[in-house]
């Protein structure tokens, strides 16, 4: 199968990462292509935001690499803090924030400041004791991330330079966040309290602690987001359901059976399509959102970890680690056309890849 598709591999060790889109501008390479039948030729470069790199946090050497999102080739590598899980783009494209959590003898988190055109960690800060901080998105300019020793989830202001807002949520195993599409609400996935927790981040005045609400759901939920619309929040599970949340009421309305074992889940920009990895059978699940049935499933070699839809709409990406006929550690980053849904591109790398998230803007649109 794999000669059937685009090949790409780096020489560079990629390890534990996450993949978001950042708003650099070059000129891309023609994208070669194996000899392969129609159906999985490559797509035309006009399918392609070529104006947008991805993003790979490498949790075991600390750095943060750049991939073109064509040729899927590594660009370059930047230095980290310890323990690098989770990354956030600014607004405008420029810079890139790095959740660090440390190391297993010492999980005091830090925060790496990437700077997007000079390539380089220009600042880096402490989380105010924090510990093992996990999850990192970016609304009104502000960083929210949750720390796991703690229970706590937190915001980090870099016009002040500190942690200026945190909430005891006192739920176990927050690392999966998301935001409404009007980002005024948060919601955070707690895999040890089988709980979404739900704080409005928006209407609350400086200084006083906003509304929080846990919602009860299925066990060991990890896999969260929230219609384009706003209306429907979907929770994955690991014992392979999903829990549909209606964000007005803040209830469960419905449960859905999707077998296996969903670890990420994102809708398609359009809000046509659910997009959900399941480890347990090395899958991409795509479910129509309306209907809530499966139309198609997408297979990959190894069991994925993480999920990426492109800011075009047309791509997702999924990350996938080794399986029992590799010689050695390999991680594979690969390419699905979601007008084909067909693998489409292929980075494999010496090892693994996580996490995966979306900058809203580059410095063009900005």
């Amino acid at each position: 199968m794999l000669k059937q598709i685009l090949r790409r591999s780096s020489q560079t060790a990629v390890a534990t990462a996450l993949l978001a889109f950042v708003g650099w501008t070059f000129s891309a390479p023609s994208r070669t292509v194996a000899t392969a039948p129609p159906a999985l030729a490559a797509p035309a470069a006009s399918h392609f935001d070529i104006g947008a790199p991805l993003l790979a946090v490498n949790t075991a050497e600390n750095t943060l690499s750049v991939i073109h999102p064509l040729c899927l080739e590594v660009l370059a590598r930047i230095p980290t803090g310890a323990g690098p899980s989770e990354a956030a783009v600014s607004e405008d494209g420029q810079t890139v924030f790095v959740v660090n959590s440390g190391t297993p003898q010492n999980p005091i988190g830090t925060l790496s400041i990437i700077d997007i055109a000079s390539r380089e960690e220009v600042r880096r800060v402490a989380l105010d004791g924090l510990r093992d901080p996990r999850g990192a998105v970016q609304a009104g300019g502000k960083i929210y991330f949750s720390a796991e020793g703690g229970r706590t989830l937190a915001r980090y202001d870099p016009e002040m330079e500190r942690v200026d807002w945190s909430v005891a949520s006192g739920q176990r195993g927050a690392r999966t966040l998301t935001l409404s599409p009007n980002r005024r609400a948060l919601y955070a996935a707690n895999s040890g309290s089988n709980t979404v927790t739900v704080i409005d981040i928006g209407a609350t005045p400086q200084g006083t602690t906003p509304k929080t609400t846990h919602i009860r759901v299925g066990k060991r939920p990890e896999a969260l987001d929230v219609s384009p619309d706003g209306r429907e929040l979907w929770v994955g599970h690991a014992g392979g359901t999903l829990s549909i949340i209606d964000t007005a009421t803040q209830q469960v309305k419905e449960s859905v059976a999707v077998g296996g074992a969903p670890g990420r889940l994102k809708f398609t920009l359009d809000g046509r399509f659910v997009l959900v990895t399941d480890r347990e059978r090395s899958a991409l699940l795509i479910l129509d959102a309306a209907s809530r049935q499966e139309v198609k499933r997408v297979t990959f070699m190894g069991q994925p970890s993480s999920l990426l839809v492109a800011r075009d709409g047309r791509r997702a990406f999924v990350c996938s680690g080794s399986t029992k006929k590799d010689l050695r550690s390999v991680r594979r980053l690969f390419e699905v056309d979601l007008e084909s849904m067909k693998v489409t591109g292929l980075l494999a790398t010496p090892s693994g890849l996580n996490a995966l998230a979306l900058p809203e803007a580059s410095p063009s649109n900005a």
